[in-house]
């Protein structure tokens, strides 16, 4: 038995850069490994975290003064044994405990004195705590040298719970003499998969296929209850029975299970390590979707060619690796259904009496479509890949185009026929493209030392192209000027202040602004907004659709990124950067 105990203390440093209108985040990372303990071909991994963040906030008249409190823990034993060198055995189990405790004080100005708001009592207390555990194990069996055959199961288990008190003797406590929450959200995952794998070189040629059948599934739970009518603050949130007052509705639970299953092949073949053929096929189910619906077939390809190792490339000593590549593929989505939406769904609704006693009522609780059906994005790459100075200098270089179609989005529809204004179907479609660019190198590379820059920009561009269509004979379309944000604060409210749209033709998150061209005079002595007449309709009109225009769009144009790595021997400092 070999035991090997490493140390490493991490420190991370972090800051936020603006410069007109581009900004940049920027972390530093500096230390060794944080406990490992390794015990023949198995290691333990354990990190503690203690944070503790002050708030103080001045805001004319009062000051905020709060403090937030994070504890964590995990461990990792993982790893694996050989058996006759025929099985191969890994496992790993991931234990995760965090806690989060949120104070607030508040005080009050008076003159030159701070009074706190609540002399008498006790502060609001908002806790959360969380626990993650995910265990897993493969196996491998070699059937021969070129076949094998591996099993995997993944059990991942998540809980969180919060608890909230507001006192009786705060404002916010007053009218409904306190308030106490209790809530517990539990979300198990189960995944297993069987992978049969087949690798075989023969002259120049060599192929690598996999078959692959998956299944998973989630259940999701919780409850919760908020309870008021508190004659004493000495419980807080750990007796809700000393509230006297539980509203109907106050009190709430839930279940649900959704379930997901994939086949999967794959063929890649390459000839002299110059020419590159990858074949994909695979079919998804889901429990979400539709009846009609529940699988779906993404296929993909992929050709490359190394021109680095052709004949004519061999006397070009700087150029390492050159290779260019295209592909085309479908890939499906079926995040934005929730479970059951694709069935008829019942649930309390209110109370009523019958026969002198309280009855819970039953209703529909939303309109159902059984049509729902998977997002499907296709999507078309081309780029390549150069490398120079063995590796020292790297540049990628990549194009894409995809178009997604059948767009999961809320419509706004009648009623009747239908129970409730809103429904979810698949109609609308969007396009992306993008450029993406790549430059690293390592000017520095010894045995002792090492010196990596690694830079990145993406452009993109997206356009919101369809959300008309028709079900059940009745058309749907959505809003032409539909709102997604604006802005709060003093002076707008009750005014125009949504500036964030969504439109057909446009990108998605666009700033749909009134134009001003500067102030003018009021007669007054003051200066005022001159806002201009757009439409041509006389008077100025800040509606939807009138005197406004796209200013600019929320989502950025361009991302980029870098990350500048030094080690000396055990020691490294790593910065990254990200900018838009």
């Amino acid at each position: 038995v070999t035991v090997v105990v490493i140390f490493e203390n991490v420190v991370s440093l972090s800051a936020f850069l603006r410069y007109g209108k581009c900004c940049s985040l920027i972390k530093i990372f500096i230390g060794y490994r944080y406990f490992c303990l390794r015990i023949n071909k198995f290691q333990i991994l354990s990190q503690l975290l203690i944070q503790r963040r002050h708030i103080p906030v001045h805001k004319r008249f009062h000051i905020r003064r709060g403090s937030d409190w994070t504890a964590g823990f995990f461990i990792d034993p993982t790893g694996h044994f050989d058996c006759r060198q025929r099985i191969v055995i890994h496992s790993s189990c991931r234990i995760d405990l965090f806690a989060h405790s949120h104070l607030v004080q508040k005080f009050h100005h008076i003159g030159a004195l701070y009074l706190r708001r609540n002399l008498n009592g006790i502060d609001p207390v908002d806790r959360e705590t969380n626990a993650f555990i995910n265990a897993n194990a493969r196996i491998t069996y070699s059937i021969t040298d070129d076949l094998k055959l591996s099993a995997f199961g993944s059990y991942t288990y998540n809980v969180k719970e919060n608890k909230k008190y507001i006192p009786t003797s705060i404002k916010a406590g007053l009218s409904n003499r306190g308030e106490a929450y209790r809530g517990d959200n539990k979300s198990q995952s189960m995944l297993a998969n069987m992978m049969l794998t087949y690798k075989k070189a023969f002259g120049k040629h060599y192929i690598n296929a996999l078959a692959l059948a998956e299944v998973q599934r989630v259940t999701n739970t919780g409850f919760g209850a908020t309870v008021n009518g508190f004659s004493s603050d000495d419980f807080l949130y750990n007796n809700l029975q000393a509230g006297a007052v539980l509203k109907w509705g106050n009190n709430t639970s839930y279940y649900n299970n959704p379930s997901l299953a994939s086949f999967m092949g794959r063929v890649n073949y390459s000839y002299a390590d110059k020419y590159i053929v990858t074949v994909n096929a695979r079919t998804d189910g889901s429990s979400k979707v539709g009846a009609n619906n529940k699988w779906a077939f993404f296929p993909s390809a992929s050709l490359a060619w190394v021109l680095s190792e052709e004949e004519f490339m061999k006397d070009i000593d700087i150029i390492s690796n050159l290779k260019i590549r295209a592909g085309y593929g479908l890939a499906g989505n079926q995040d934005a259904i929730s479970s059951y939406m694709s069935l008829p769904l019942m649930s309390p609704n209110g109370t009523t009496t019958v026969n002198g006693l309280p009855v819970v009522t039953m209703g529909v609780t939303r309109n159902y479509n059984p049509d729902l059906k998977w997002e499907v994005k296709k999507t078309f790459d081309v780029g390549f890949d150069l490398g120079m100075f063995d590796e020292r200098l790297t540049l990628g270089f990549d194009y894409y185009n995809s178009k997604t179609t059948d767009l999961l989005y809320n419509y706004d529809v009648k009623v009747p026929p239908f129970t409730y204004p809103t429904l979810l179907a698949n109609m609308g479609a969007m396009r992306n493209t993008g450029i993406e660019i790549s430059l690293g190198g390592t000017p520095l590379k010894t045995k002792d030392m090492e010196l990596n820059i690694n830079a990145n920009i993406a452009f993109q561009q997206n356009k919101l192209l369809s959300l008309n269509g028709t079900y059940m004979g009745e058309a749907m379309t959505a809003k032409e000027y539909m709102n997604l944000g604006g802005m709060n604060g003093a002076g707008f409210i009750g005014g125009y202040n949504q500036i964030i749209y969504q439109m057909v033709g446009q990108p998605v998150g666009v700033f749909y602004l009134p134009k001003c061209d500067g102030l003018v005079d009021n007669g007054f002595g003051d200066y005022t907004y001159h806002i201009q007449d757009i439409d041509g309709v006389e008077g100025v009109d800040l509606a939807d659709g009138k005197d406004r225009y796209i200013a600019g769009q929320a989502m950025p144009k361009a991302l980029l990124g870098a990350n500048v790595s030094f080690r000396y021997k055990q020691f490294d400092i790593q910065v990254q950067m990200n900018g838009a």
